[in-house]
């Protein structure tokens, strides 16, 4: 069946409760973004569930695939039809449902402490080439009704070689949930506990490192080094250091 930029918003309910008075606050919020877009190089863009489209999309490159910042925002939801292969663009329709089923039975005060990330492919415009790139969302603002109004997405390069790797995250109280396609059902994860000296493993190769170098500013061995990267590969459920990085730098390992 094809999908249409409709089935993306058949979870939201809308209630017709929001004026102009209330998009003032959207501005406020695109300032900022500029504000750290230029500080940061980040991608990333904003959701406006009630409108059904894009208000900001930053200028890195990464998630433009070809167009300009202006056309994507243009585009809204139509982009993802556009630049999405079919296999990944079911899996977003997947995602989206069963984070808004989760997100419904939460709390209000808990409706914007959680972060969904996951992986998938876009097409460059001109080649057609594929990227896997990593998106995360937070929602921003909720309606009287409890809906999600604004999010907030930032993408990045995946550290996975797979679409998929749904995951999770409340930033509070730390609990990560990942998803099973299958199963159709969300997880609890086990928290995770580094040593100081793995931590330590961590730091020195997020800048850049290498195991000789580590070794040396740590007083130990290079045999030591390696048996201690390989005790985090398997803790953080990673291949490289690379990923190890970036799974603790997102999960606040570190």
């Amino acid at each position: 069946m094809k999908i249409s930029v409709n089935d993306f918003f058949k979870p939201v309910k809308t209630d017709n409760t929001l004026s102009d008075s209330d998009y003032v606050v959207v501005a406020r919020y695109i300032d900022l973004l500029n504000a750290v877009s230029r500080l940061s190089n980040a991608s990333l863009y904003l959701v406006d569930y009630n409108a059904r489209g894009f208000l900001y999309v930053s200028d890195n490159p990464l998630f433009l695939c070809g167009y300009t910042p202006e056309e994507v925002k243009e585009l809204g939801y139509t982009f993802y039809l556009n630049q999405v292969p079919e296999q990944d663009l079911q899996l977003l329709l997947e995602i989206n449902t069963a984070g808004f089923q989760f997100f419904e039975k939460l709390p209000l005060p808990e409706r914007t402490q959680y972060i969904v990330s996951y992986d998938f492919h876009l097409k460059n415009r001109a080649d057609h080439t594929q990227t896997l790139i990593n998106h995360k969302l937070t929602p921003l603002e909720i309606r009287q009704n409890g809906e999600i109004w604004l999010a907030l997405c930032m993408v990045s390069h995946s550290t996975n070689r797979t679409a998929g790797n749904i995951l999770l995250q409340n930033r509070y109280n730390g609990h990560s949930l990942t998803y099973n396609r299958v199963s159709k059902k969300w997880k609890k994860m086990p928290g995770v506990m580094l040593s100081n000296r793995e931590k330590e493993i961590i730091q020195l190769s997020f800048k850049g490192y290498s195991s000789d170098k580590i070794a040396e500013n740590l007083f130990i061995s290079k045999e030591t080094v390696k048996f201690h990267k390989k005790n985090i590969f398997r803790k953080l459920n990673v291949t490289n250091i690379t990923q190890a990085v970036s799974v603790a730098s997102r999960d606040k390992i570190i």
